[in-house]
């Protein structure tokens, strides 16, 4: 795979991915790599395609596919990629057990002497009910893993008991 780079008029560059990766595991910060002109238009291109709402409560809401719904997720580029990641593995774990008409995912950041605590709420609407779980820990990646892997256990279940009833 080769990715075009543009750092400005008349300086391209074409990178396979694998180069891409070793420069981006080479810069001591990723708020770093983001500001180097060589990897903005990168960055640029993937930040324009995400769809954003602006709800009655001031907070952001960013819509990935057809039924997953970020809530309150201001992050720096590099951050969301991760976000995104673990967000559809856990979509597509939760999708394999139960069918899910949405999947909804409020970030609520607080401020705790010098530090945040991330509290994340997840909901996702099934044919069955509704799945509701909630996590808070100091890593972002940390709660959000463990409150979409609390649901992944609760459909888990309900697939289990609906499966013993039969």
């Amino acid at each position: 795979m080769i990715i075009f780079l543009s750092s400005g008029p008349k300086k391209t560059l074409f990178l396979p991915f694998v180069e891409l990766f070793g420069i981006i595991q080479q810069c001591s910060s990723p708020r770093k790599l983001y500001k180097t002109p060589i990897f903005s238009y990168f960055m640029e291109t993937k930040t324009k395609r995400k769809e954003t709402n602006s709800n009655a409560n001031g907070t952001e809401e960013l819509k990935l596919g057809k039924n997953i719904i970020l809530v309150g997720f201001s992050l720096e580029p590099v951050e969301m990629i991760v976000v995104k990641k673990i967000v559809g593995h856990y979509a597509k774990k939760i999708s394999e057990k139960v069918a899910y008409e949405d999947l909804k995912i409020n970030l609520r950041k607080i401020e705790k002497a010098k530090t945040f605590l991330h509290e994340i709420e997840a909901s996702a609407k099934t044919n069955k009910g509704i799945l509701a779980a909630n996590a808070t820990n100091n890593n972002l990646y940390t709660a959000l893993s463990g409150a979409l892997e609390k649901i992944y256990s609760e459909a888990e279940h309900k697939e289990r008991t609906a499966r013993q009833e039969k």
